[in-house]
Formats: C-alpha cells, structure tokens, sequence
C-alpha cells in the first residue's frame, strides 16, 4: 500500500510535467488556460492526499527540506495578503477572467506544487526521469503545432481556434521551446548518453530549434541565445564529459541566434503567426510606480493579484489614445516582474526576488565548488559527473525562466515550470553538496499517544479541508462550462435556454461579475423578443427589463472597480433604450462611474456625450465630446458626433468643417464619404454639387451595397438633371431594399415621365 501511494504522489507530478503544456479541453469558456489551471489543482490534489496517506499509514511526518522552502511560503503568505487588501478581493483570490494563471489560487497550487516535487523526487534518478517528461511533452507539442501552421488539421476539418497547446501568444511558446531544446543539447553533448538516448536526444533539439525559426520574433531569439550562451559555459567546464565536435555545432547556432536577434529571422522561414501586442515598457513601468505610490496600502501590499487591468485604467496613460493600440485594454504589463510588482506590492517583488537570487547563489555554488571540479577532471564516477551536468540541465532551464521574468508575461505552463525547475534545483543541489545524501526530516508518532492523536487531527482536517477545496473547484469548473454553454445559446438567439444556462453558472459560482452580466443580456434581448411581437405583453417586458437591471447591478457589485464591467453595462442599458424609459439615464450613470475609473479612455466621453444629446442635454454633450477629442485628437467618430451636433444645431458651416476633419484622417472610409457628401449637397454653397458627387461616387466604389450613399447619389443626380443615371441608382437601393413602398412609388413617377 505504502508503495502504491508513493508512485501515486510521484506519478502525479509527472502527469503535471507531461500533461500541462497540452492539455485544452474545449467545454469551458477559456480553452487553454483555464483547463491547465483545472488539471494541475487535480493532480496536485491526487499527489497531496497521497503523500499524506502515506504518511498517517506510517504514523511518521517525513519532510525534506530545501533553502527554498521558506522563501516560497513568505511568498504564498504575501500573495494572500495583498489578495485579501485587493479593491477585488474575489478576482485576486481565483484569478481574473483573462488573466487566470496568477491569483491566491493559483499561487498556492504552485506552491503545493513545489512542495510535492521536493518531497517525491529526492533522488537523481527520479529527477531524471521528470526531465524526461518534459522533453516526452516538447515532441508532442511540437508536432502539434507543426500540424497546424502547415494545415493538416485544417485539412481534417478541424478547428481549434489556436496555433499551440501551450499559450494563446507564441511568446510564451517559444520560451517553452527553449527549454526543451536545452534538454536535447545537453543529451546530444553528453558523451556518456547511450547512442538511442544521443539520436533522440539530437531529434528533440532539432524539432525545437525548427519551431523556435518558424517563431522568429525578436525576443524568443534573445532567450534561445541566453540558453545557449549558459549552456556553452557550462559545457565549456566539463569539456571531457562532452561531445567537442558538437559543441562547435552549438556555438554555429548560437551565432546564427545573435544574427537574427540583430538582423531577424528570415521571411521565408518564419510562420504567418498572429501579432502579439503587450504594453510598452515605459507604460508598464509609469503604471507600475503610480499604483505604487497611489498608497501606502498599494505600496506595502499592491493592488491585488490578477488586478493590473484596473490598475492599467486607472493610470492609463493619454499618449497611448495616439497610439494604434490605444483601444486595447491590457490586463498584464510588459512583464511578469512589473505585474508583479504593481499587484502585490514591494513586499510581493522583494520575496520573489529572494526566491530568484537563492536560486541564483545554488547555481554559482554548484558551479564554483573546486573539490566537485577537482573530483570529475582526476576521474570521479560517471554517477557523479552525470549528476552535476543534470544540475546543469535544470539550472540552464531554470536561469532561461528566471530572466525571461522580467521582459515577458507568464502563463500557467511557465509559471508551473518556474517553481518545478526550482524544486528540482534545490533538491539536486542538495545530492551534489552533501557528502552520502540528505535525509529527510522525519517526526515519528509512534511512541506518544498525544502526538498520535493530534497528528491524525491535523491529517483529517486537513484530508477535509482538500476534499471541500476540491468540491468547490469542481463546482467552478462546472459553472464556466454552463457560461460557454450560455454564451453559445445567446451568439444563436436561444434566449430562453441561455437563461437557464447563466443561473446555473451563477448557481455553482456566484463570485464571477462576468457570469451575472450574461444573465443581464439575456434578460434584455429576451424583452426585446418580447417587445418586437405583433401583441407586446407590457408586464413580461416591464419584468424582464428590471431582472436585467438587477442582474447588472449585482455585477457592478462584485466588481465595482473593474471598468470592463461598467462598460458593458452601459453598452447593455443604451440597446434597452426602446425598451425602458429610463435606460438611457441608467447608462450615463454606467458611463459616468467608468470614466471615475479610466479617465484617459476618450471612448467614454463620447459615448457619454451622445446620450445625452439623445437626452437633449446639448451643452454636456458637446464638453464631453470636445474631452473626447482632447484625449485624441484624432478620434475620427468624435468629429463625426460633433458634426452631427452643428448640423441638429444648424450651423451647417460647421457641421462641414467636423466632417472635413473626420475626412482628412479616414478618407478611405465609406461612413465619412457619405456624410460629407451628404452635408454639402445639403449646404449648396459653390462648388459643392460637385464635390458632393465626387465623395457619394467615391462611397459607392467603396461599399457597393451602401444603399443610404446610392439614394443620395441618386437625389443629387435627379437635381443636377440627370434622371436616367438617378433611376437607375433608385432601382439598385430598391433592390437592396425590397418592398419600400416610396421607392417604388418613386420609381414610378420617374418612369411615366
């Protein structure tokens, strides 16, 4: 029995290794990360309560120790804390929606994690056979993503909706790459390799350098020359134990690594990937210090884990509304560190900076021990020397995760590697620094009743204490599955069963706004059914109209300072405006509490001001689509709300120049073309027929469907006196537009004439 528990605790971890970088399940709403961060909370679970077993049954607490241990837990104890003084303490505890690899729960799962790997693989052997795992990983993960940038799976007719199993950005992927590319170097230079180990070691490098070349981005370069910069050092130490003629091949692709950071990898070889935007560091860095010195709470403890997309909001820069991302809304840094460091705080940053340079002095230790270096070169053991070019294996691995911190954000498959190269770092060091072997602590329970007694208290509470963590798991798990089953019913207009789907989500996991906010949309499109019906049931509606509301509200409660949140409850009130009297108003409200939250977003100010235009409130209106522009000056639909306000007005002068303004900075845009067009037809003034004709022509080779810009056209020829080009335009809009009575009325009239 003992046994069996024993390759349980341990197989797990290997399942975590093996498994994480792909596994995807395609029932949740988030098929990557989310299932990642389900799987490992699984077999974490398996491998916890396995080693526990083992040891009631033995009636001992066996523990190895590291110098890590401590350092971990002070960083776990601070993750709780800073979650625990978070303005969204549900979201910094579970993870956010687009950001669920960093959280209470998920730090906590990494750090059972590293705890797990300490205490299962204590020796050499099993090590090994861990890394094995990795590189078993890489192959598959490899193969599957060549599959689809060459369309086999295309072909199969199948659609995943991503490029690989490991991260939704191929940043993150290549950084996996390089590390399973390390362990297929160190394998192919190792002289005392078998010939099969060295022929699959060299295939696994090969495939992930061939992956790594098809990424080609910048930075996925700098760490594979990092990697192999560390790796040629470390060989360089231990020239008898390797392959010389291989490590002049190493160096060639080393070069070639500098030569592309420099000059970039060529076209020809390089995937048609997706572009991957990230905030730029300046930004990161002035969003980063300000929540910082926002507080001496956010300084001391940060924002929140998993809340940097507040954080971004609420010190969003205004020279980003200039940029061509100045629509996005960024829920990481540029990197790991600086989100890190605005979310938790300088105590978060400092403990895991700790954690960072403990693992850096093991490697330098290990690295510079004489009497190790003296014993391999007068001919120790291959067991020996085999065990410190494994070090060398995982300290190489380890040192590309550690640097790679501070200039890319982390997803659940890094940040599960990070604390495992940690573990298997201190562990292997602790085998090569201590003569005969560490021991592990052991605390027998055997020979007093009391400690017998409170131990096995301690185990079922702590048995409970798993199994309850792992029912509401199990139920949030459910819940996510019955959000992407709603939002599928409500994308085809199944109103009715994507109601029940949202219940039952907010059932099992009444903590997500997201979850609330669906049960609001559905409850309003469902009035709208309600409301287009030929005999309207004005209490349905009325009812379903305030479930709506309530429903948006208890969101905007769960999560009062997440803008995202206000923003579409806003959007959902201004589509309920046919509906409500009121909605109006209420959106402005939503509005007016997302601008106290992002003050630099200039969409809010001018969906602000054009409600209330709609509200007759023309002055409001006009400052906040004048803020609007300040923000960004060139905000083309902020010109054009402003025009439309001149023209309701009736300065037509200036209702011209708004639009010649909107024109200047999209004048290959249809919208643009037509209004312009259509104001000075308006106006009359000069030369404006002319250039009238010019821009509505203009619109019609743009889109030739756009039936508003051909009726037009078709007006201003009827005007000019040119009746057989305008009826032949009335009769391409009536067919766009079958059955409109005026135009076939129209038609006609021009046709008896």
């Amino acid at each position: 029995m003992l046994k069996i528990l024993s390759y349980i605790s341990r197989w797990s971890v290997y399942l975590v290794i093996f498994f994480i970088p792909l596994f995807f399940l395609p029932w949740s709403f988030e098929v990557l990360e989310w299932n990642k961060q389900y799987l490992l909370y699984f077999l974490v679970i398996v491998g916890i309560l396995s080693w526990l077993s083992r040891m009631m049954i033995e009636k001992r607490i066996e523990f190895y120790r590291t110098p890590l241990d401590l350092p971990v837990l002070i960083f776990w104890f601070l993750t709780l804390v800073s979650s625990l003084a978070s303005y969204s303490r549900g979201q910094s505890m579970l993870g956010a929606i687009g950001n669920v690899s960093f959280g209470f729960l998920p730090v906590t799962f990494y750090t059972l994690f590293y705890f797990l790997v300490t205490n299962t693989l204590y020796d050499t052997e099993k090590i090994k056979k861990a890394t094995n795992f990795l590189a078993y990983s890489g192959v598959v993960a490899i193969v599957f993503y060549f599959l689809q940038i060459f369309g086999f799976w295309r072909l199969v007719k199948v659609n995943f909706g991503f490029i690989n199993t490991v991260s939704s950005l191929s940043t993150i992927f290549g950084v996996y790459l390089v590390l399973v590319m390390v362990w297929g170097l160190y394998g192919l230079l190792l002289k005392q390799n078998k010939f099969g180990q060295s022929i699959f070691s060299g295939i696994v490098a090969l495939l992930a350098l061939a992956a790594l070349v098809t990424i080609g981005f910048k930075l996925v370069w700098i760490m594979t020359a990092l990697a192999l910069f560390v790796l040629l050092v470390f060989a360089m130490t231990h020239l008898e134990e390797m392959r010389s003629a291989l490590i002049s091949i190493v160096f060639g692709v080393f070069v070639v690594s500098l030569i592309f950071i420099l000059l970039g990898a060529p076209g020809f070889l390089t995937a048609n990937l997706p572009l991957e935007v990230s905030l730029s560091g300046g930004a990161s860095w002035d969003i980063a210090a300000s929540t910082l010195g926002s507080g001496i709470k956010n300084f001391i403890f940060g924002s929140g884990p998993a809340t940097f997309a507040a954080d971004f909001a609420k010190f969003r820069p205004e020279n980003l509304n200039l940029s061509f991302v100045w629509n996005i809304r960024f829920a990481e840094s540029m990197s790991a560190f600086l989100t890190l460091l605005a979310t938790t705080g300088f105590l978060g940053i400092v403990s895991y900076i700790i954690i960072i340079l403990l693992g850096l002095g093991t490697v330098f230790y290990i690295w510079m021990q004489p009497r190790w270096v003296k014993k391999i070169t007068e001919g120790s053991s291959p067991t020996d020397a085999r065990e410190k070019i494994l070090f060398y294996i995982i300290a190489t691995m380890w040192l590309v995760i550690a640097c790679g911190y501070f200039f890319l954000s982390y997803a659940t498959t890094v940040w599960i590697y990070l604390f495992f190269l940690s573990a298997l770092l201190m562990t292997l060091s602790r085998e090569i620094a201590v003569p005969g072997k560490s021991k592990p602590y052991v605390l027998s329970l055997k020979t007093s009743p009391q400690y017998s007694l409170a131990a096995s208290f301690i185990f079922i509470l702590v048995f409970a204490s798993v199994i309850v963590l792992g029912i509401y798991l199990g139920r949030f798990y459910v819940a996510d599955i019955a959000y992407a089953q709603s939002m599928g019913k409500l994308n085809v207009g199944d109103f009715d069963a994507s109601l029940e789907k949202s219940a039952k989500a907010v059932t099992f996991n009444p903590y997500r706004s997201d979850y609330h906010l669906n049960i609001s949309r559905a409850y309003l499109l469902r009035a709208a059914v309600e409301y287009r019906k030929p005999k309207v049931d004005p209490d349905l509606v009325a009812n379903l109209v305030s479930s709506a509301v309530n429903a948006g509200r208890y969101a905007t409660n769960l999560a009062p300072n997440d803008v995202a949140t206000w923003e579409s409850l806003a959007t959902m009130y201004e589509n309920a405006r046919v509906l409500a009297t009121d909605a109006v108003s209420w959106a402005v409200t939503a509005l007016d509490k997302a601008i106290e939250l992002e003050k630099s977003n200039p969409t809010h100010y001018l969906r602000r001001g054009n409600l209330k235009i709609l509200m007759k409130q023309n002055k409001e209106g006009r400052e906040d689509i004048n803020e609007a522009l300040r923000l960004k000056s060139n905000y083309v639909d902020a010109y054009v709300a402003i025009s439309a306000l001149e023209e309701v007005e009736g300065n037509i002068d200036a209702a011209v120049a708004q639009m010649a303004n909107a024109f200047r900075m999209a004048p290959q845009e249809p919208t643009i073309l037509f209004h312009l067009g259509r104001l000075l037809f308006n106006r009359g003034k000069g030369n404006d027929l002319q250039i009238a004709e010019q821009l509505l022509v203009a619109a019609v080779q743009a889109n030739p469907n756009y039936s508003d810009a051909l009726f037009s056209l078709a007006v201003l020829y009827e005007r000019t006196e040119k009746p057989g080009e305008a009826l032949k335009l009335y009769r391409r809009v009536l067919h766009l537009n079958p059955g409109n009575a005026d135009l076939q009325a129209k038609i006609r009239q021009m046709t008896e004439q």
